[in-house]
């Protein structure tokens, strides 16, 4: 079984040593007391800037989505210790014949940002040697840091007014130049002239087609007729007179509007034809309605093409005019949206209640912050005390 460590020699070695220890220990917290009197003091000053959201939204249009507050807070600091702002920061301090910074990293080495547990509020400290010149430095760095901050990210900039009445300006010329090209298409615009052309090739093929299905009815009754005839003897009955007669009358009702079928018929003649002249002139009958019926094909053969293309040409002007005038709704709609938009900017420009603002300036520090002598004097004889047993507990242990 191991041996316990015995800590007893030790201990008695530090209790001898005792005067040198505490010796040390004091001696080392004056000297660091004495040392932090002759260091230069330091103050600090510092000023609270606020962010503040807006209460209202001002949005005339509904097409211009208003995205909820979206502010990068954790670009603030950032922003707050850019190069820029400090280069700017520096000649002013130059022009207060102030001795210190003299350049930009000694400037950024006494400069400072934090937040605190509420993110709307951020604190920028400035630490000097001149308690005075904290406060100056200080209170311009955050009139700086606020001016900046809210052209940049506050949407209280002249550029972005200035960059959609552009775009407006920019709309209302592409409207003007829509509206004019909608105008020089409708000078020449022939959809009235072809819709008519249209309505009358229609009108005829519906009557062409109509004689034709008449036709072919006709035909029909003619073969039925002609079948009925064929297969009878002797003089004709009254009533295939009366068929006769009937039949006829449709043929000439059917055909007055078109001279191009001429049947010279006398229907009293029926009365006294044999039943071999009746078949007969049934079958010129039938010849000439063959005769119609093909005419009335070619007709309809050739206002199909011709229908067709002028469908084609009237597809053509109506999808043009058609998207003339979507082109002018759409350069209207946007000029209005513009014109709407350059109104809130206008508006919310010179909104001061939203972004940044200085909620606390900064006052000339009456003490300093550094050197803290007491501080410095604990922390040293602390060391002194510690660096003084290792030695001790060392040396003893070598002896042994």
């Amino acid at each position: 079984m191991d041996e316990l460590f015995d800590f007893r020699p030790y201990i008695e070695a530090l209790t001898r040593r005792w005067r040198l220890l505490l010796g040390g220990t004091v001696l080392a917290g004056i000297l660091a007391v004495g040392l932090s009197f002759l260091l230069p003091p330091t103050y600090e000053a510092h000023t609270l800037v606020l962010i503040v959201d807006p209460s209202q939204l001002v949005q005339f249009d509904p097409r211009f989505e208003t995205v909820g507050e979206i502010r990068p807070r954790q670009a603030y600091p950032v922003l707050a210790l850019s190069d820029s702002l400090l280069q700017t920061l520096l000649q002013y301090i130059a022009t207060k014949e102030i001795k210190e910074p003299n350049t930009l990293k000694e400037l950024q080495d006494i400069l400072s940002v934090s937040t605190s547990s509420d993110p709307s509020l951020l604190e920028l400290r400035v630490e000097h040697s001149d308690p005075a010149s904290a406060a100056l430095i200080a209170n311009h760095w955050t009139e700086l840091f606020v001016a900046q901050a809210n052209q940049v990210i506050g949407d209280q900039s002249e550029d972005q007014v200035a960059f959609y009445i552009d775009q407006r300006n920019m709309a209302l010329l592409a409207l003007d130049d829509t509206e004019q090209m909608l105008a020089e298409f409708q000078a020449g615009n022939r959809q009235t002239i072809v819709k008519a052309q249209l309505e009358s090739h229609q009108m005829a093929l519906d009557t062409y087609l109509a004689q034709q299905q008449a036709l072919v009815l006709l035909q029909q009754d003619i073969i039925t007729l002609r079948t009925q005839l064929t297969g009878q003897n002797g003089p004709l009955l009254p009533a295939d007179h009366l068929a006769l007669m009937l039949l006829y009358g449709r043929v000439f009702g059917e055909t007055d509007t078109s001279p191009t079928i001429e049947l010279q018929v006398d229907g009293t003649a029926t009365q006294t034809a044999s039943r071999e002249q009746v078949i007969a002139s049934l079958d010129t009958l039938q010849t000439a309605l063959t005769t119609r019926s093909n005419n009335l094909v070619e007709q309809i053969s050739q206002l199909e093409p011709a229908i067709l293309g002028i469908q084609e040409e009237l597809e053509i002007l109506t999808a043009d005019e058609e998207q003339l005038r979507q082109a002018v709704r759409l350069a209207a709609e946007t000029y209005t949206a513009l014109v709407r938009k350059v109104a809130e900017e206008q508006i919310t420009s010179q909104d001061t209640s939203r972004g940044l603002r200085v909620a606390s300036p900064a006052i000339t520090p009456q003490e300093p912050i550094a050197p803290q002598k007491m501080l410095n004097g604990l922390l040293a004889a602390m060391v002194a005390l510690v660096s003084l047993m290792a030695v001790v507990l060392f040396r003893h242990w070598q002896m042994l």
